[in-house]
């Protein structure tokens, strides 16, 4: 198993984790991920303000919609969307 696959099923099994109400888990799960969003959000917005901006509203997006993860999928591919839409509707605005 790669690094990277080790590292988004930790991703996912924080993100269940935090499903069932472990706050420590769902702490941990925002600060491991927030350099993959910035990463995703950078491949749209070059300025370094926009992208903290676009990278605050995925944050706050996965945080309305985490009970819609679904444990038996890989959280990465989930986490990806979430944060090529929002930068896509952050280009739109």
């Amino acid at each position: 198993m790669s690094r990277e696959t080790a590292q988004a099923d930790e991703w996912g099994q924080l993100m269940a984790a935090a499903q069932d109400g472990d706050r420590s888990a769902y702490a941990a799960l925002l600060r491991e991920i927030h350099p993959y969003v910035q990463g995703v959000v950078r491949r749209h917005h070059r300025a370094p303000d926009r992208v903290d901006d676009v990278v605050q509203d995925v944050f706050l997006c996965v945080h309305r919609v985490r009970h819609t993860y679904d444990p038996s999928r890989p959280f990465k591919h989930w986490l990806a969307a979430i944060a090529s839409r929002r930068s896509i509707d952050a280009l739109r605005r």
